[in-house]
């Protein structure tokens, strides 16, 4: 049986450390995600000018088929980085929304202790319960 400060170190404390130390690591990878996305966008675009400029001619038509592969690879690069990021743009805001929530409700009323620890279990259980529901496909529960 824990007590009251017990819980809050614990529990409330660990959690909102853990959802603050994880947002932080996901910002910081969707922010080098994006600048790869970005990376890849210009090369693509440095790419293109470069095969319109020295493009080869086939069947009379300038047309560069290893200038528009590179191109292709360089796009679809960019979107799987632009997909990635923003995975971790939703972990950092629901992260940071959760240890938000568990820091005021830790600095209000504690009395009733049932109410204050349902409430932060609540709190826990709809950020479990946004993951499932963000990363579930339909009808695969």
């Amino acid at each position: 049986m824990l007590t009251l400060p017990q819980y809050v170190q614990r529990r409330v404390d660990g959690q909102i450390d853990y959802y603050k130390k994880h947002a932080g690591s996901y910002r910081t990878a969707a922010t080098w995600l994006r600048r790869i996305e970005f990376g890849l966008a210009l090369a693509a675009t440095l790419i293109t000018a470069i095969a319109s400029i020295t493009g080869n001619r086939i069947f009379g038509i300038g047309f560069d088929i290893a200038a528009l592969t590179a191109v292709l690879t360089t796009v679809a690069g960019a979107v799987l980085a632009h997909v990635e990021a923003s995975r971790f743009d939703f972990l950092v805001t629901t992260y940071l929304a959760t240890a938000r929530r568990l820091e005021d409700r830790k600095t209000g009323p504690r009395e009733p202790l049932s109410s204050f620890i349902n409430d932060c279990e609540d709190i826990l259980a709809t950020e479990n319960l946004s993951w499932i529901a963000k990363w579930t496909k339909p009808g695969k529960v």
